[in-house]
């Protein structure tokens, strides 16, 4: 299992306190490993997803999230499905057409070094939404990518991380 209620195929996973940029420890992904989430929500709702990504080397990385939605019936909602009621995420654009997608590559500083950068979306819940899953990736192969900051939120814009369970802006 993952760091704090976070699912994992951990091939290679690592969390380390010297690499978080919020809270406490980050979690290092790369294309063969995923951790992922299962958030309960509402229908017919707005919702924003946010996190902090940085590359592991100054090898040019993506880091990533894939958003599923989930119907009452506990079947997927296809991307498209979701994608058309409202979505600043890329509709199926991770490795299953019923994910939406949420990538960017982090930056560098003027010394090559990398730099966390934060990434986001929004997108509408379906009338028979319920829940959804969050899988945070890296790179692709052995590329591998930190992860840090992953918040959800019910609104339409992103605000600054709540660090904790319950805090100020924590859902």
């Amino acid at each position: 299992a993952g760091p704090d209620f976070w699912d994992g195929t951990p091939v290679n996973y690592s969390t380390d306190a010297t690499q978080s940029f919020m809270g406490s420890r980050a979690v290092l992904v790369d294309g063969n490993s995923t951790v992922s989430q299962r958030i309960n929500i509402g229908p017919s709702r707005f919702y924003t997803i946010s996190f902090y990504g940085k590359r592991s080397t100054s090898a040019a990385v993506t880091a990533g999230a894939r958003i599923e939605v989930f119907k009452i019936s506990g079947n997927q909602f296809a991307a498209t499905d979701v994608g058309s009621y409202f979505t600043t995420c890329t509709k199926g654009g991770g490795l299953d057409s019923n994910e939406l997608d949420l990538h960017f590559d982090a930056p560098l500083d003027s010394s090559n070094t990398p730099q966390y950068a934060r990434g986001s979306c929004v997108f509408s819940s379906p009338a028979d939404a319920v829940a959804v899953r969050i899988k945070m990736y890296g790179g692709a192969g052995n590329a591998a990518a930190w992860i840090d900051g992953v918040q959800v939120e019910e609104n339409e814009f992103m605000t600054d991380y709540a660090d904790g369970y319950g805090g100020p802006g924590a859902n």
